[in-house]
């Protein structure tokens, strides 16, 4: 998702056409899961960084805290939430735990921190 929060307009075969952003994936989201309730929705990581919103990254998380708005039930961390060092991934994670906004449960595997700075 790399944080395209807002959508985007690109020009193809001399048309411009808007892609993106969440409000339309939470109208494709709401469509599938009304068809299909019992579904759920993973997110494949990197879901951070590529605009200005991954700013505010590990001080605020809105990513995490917007899939959970957006009704994931499950995310992993891809290479883009890494790029604050094991630190910045761990402000992020505690911004979006403080934040008492609804979160998608993470699942991972086989990474390993020398330090990490979390807070249980």
């Amino acid at each position: 998702m790399h944080d395209h929060f807002l959508p985007s307009n690109v020009e193809q075969n001399g048309q411009v056409l808007q892609l993106g952003g969440y409000a339309r994936l939470q109208t494709a989201i709401n469509l599938e899961k009304k068809k299909n309730p019992d579904s759920i929705l993973v997110d494949g990581g990197d879901y951070s960084m590529g605009t200005l919103f991954q700013s505010i990254y590990s001080s605020d998380a809105p990513e995490l805290r917007m899939m959970g708005q957006l009704g994931y039930d499950v995310t992993t961390f891809g290479n883009h939430e890494y790029d604050f060092r094991a630190d910045g991934l761990a402000d992020s994670l505690n911004a979006a735990r403080k934040s008492g906004d609804k979160l998608p449960q993470i699942v991972q595997s086989n990474v390993h921190f020398q330090q990490i700075k979390m807070v249980i």
